[in-house]
């Protein structure tokens, strides 16, 4: 439809493209990004990328911020889950093991495991894909 979906920062905006599409990416969370881009690929579709502005690393996260505003505030429906400014820090952390679980647990895909001691109450409770 070539409407604006998702606005993101990258200091290698093809490989960042590559990780979005990444089948290990696409599982591990069940965002409206995620849903959008398995959408895409049910349809045989891909999305196309397009840079609308650069910067260097010290304004990236303001200069994310103002795009996903912009887009926003003419009522584009974009798939950020946030309004940016926020996640990858090019230091190369990752989610903490909180966080993981927590996109786990929202994703469609999930199986509980349940873990009952002898008297019947649950002991412990996971989440896996």
């Amino acid at each position: 439809s070539n409407e604006v979906r998702y606005v993101g920062k990258s200091n290698n905006p093809q490989n960042r493209l590559k990780k979005h599409l990444s089948e290990s990416n696409l599982i591990e969370s069940w965002t409206p990004k995620n849903k959008w881009l398995l959408s895409l690929r049910k349809d045989n579709l891909s999305p196309i990328m397009e840079i609308i502005d650069s910067t260097d690393l010290d304004n990236i996260n303001e200069l994310e911020v103002y795009w996903i505003k912009h887009y926003r505030d003419l009522g584009i429906d974009l798939t950020n889950g946030t309004n940016g400014g926020d996640g990858f820090d090019w230091t190369g952390r990752k989610h903490s093991f909180e966080t993981v679980e927590k996109m786990k647990i929202c994703h469609p895909d999930r199986k509980e495991i349940i873990q009952f001691d002898l008297n019947n109450k649950i002991i412990n409770l996971l989440y896996i894909l």
